[in-house]
């Protein structure tokens, strides 16, 4: 089983090769979803029921996908509004 580790932002640029000039936009957008990707990856971590590791599994894969269908997005130019709570 391949080993699940947690991801920064950073990553995700250099995985999407999201362009300088759309690096912050990208930040703004995807920073929450890294954070809470990355506390469900701790929980997994953690866990030692398989039925609930298999959940958590389910949601970080959910999550990633999001996180890059949210930059594919902002890329296309699809992404009008990016809010940040701060």
């Amino acid at each position: 089983m391949e080993e699940i580790k947690q991801k920064s932002v950073e990553w995700y640029f250099q995985e999407l090769n999201v362009p300088e000039d759309k690096k912050e936009r990208v930040l703004m957008a995807i920073t929450d979803m890294v954070y809470k990707l990355n506390k469900r990856i701790v929980e997994l971590e953690k866990e030692e029921d398989e039925y609930k590791r298999k959940e958590l599994l389910k949601i970080i894969d959910e999550r990633g996908a999001l996180i890059k269908e949210k930059i594919n997005q902002i890329l296309e130019g699809k992404e009008d509004k990016i809010l940040y709570d701060y």
